[in-house]
């Protein structure tokens, strides 16, 4: 019995760690940096971003030219949630890495 309490404390213990160093991503390692050729179309889905009432995050992917943003129209929602759920929602459906290319309707690529 004593054991599978330590397996369980162990196992989450283990769990929040993972997500300790998930969260504790800084922007510097989230942000895209270098030349970026943006192509019209992915030029005209960031206008779209920037018309909506909250920013959120505007991420991309350069090498699969494809992008992807995300707002929450809720007071509560985090920043860092919509930076991380873009990012995840970005490399979801291109199968590659995405850096954040805009916060809050402000462009912060480093290029």
């Amino acid at each position: 019995m004593v054991v599978k309490k330590y397996k369980r404390f162990s196992i989450l213990g283990l769990a929040l760690l993972i997500i300790g160093c998930v969260a504790t991503q800084s922007l510097d390692d989230i942000i895209g940096t270098g030349r970026v050729d943006i192509a019209q179309r992915t030029w005209t889905h960031f206008q779209k971003y920037k018309d909506l009432p909250d920013g959120g995050a505007f991420v991309y992917n350069r090498r699969a030219r494809y992008a992807y943003y995300n707002y929450c129209p809720e007071v509560q929602c985090a920043l860092s949630d919509r930076v991380r759920d873009a990012i995840y929602g970005c490399e979801q459906k291109s199968g590659e890495g995405c850096k954040l290319f805009a916060q809050n309707g402000e462009i912060v690529w480093r290029g």
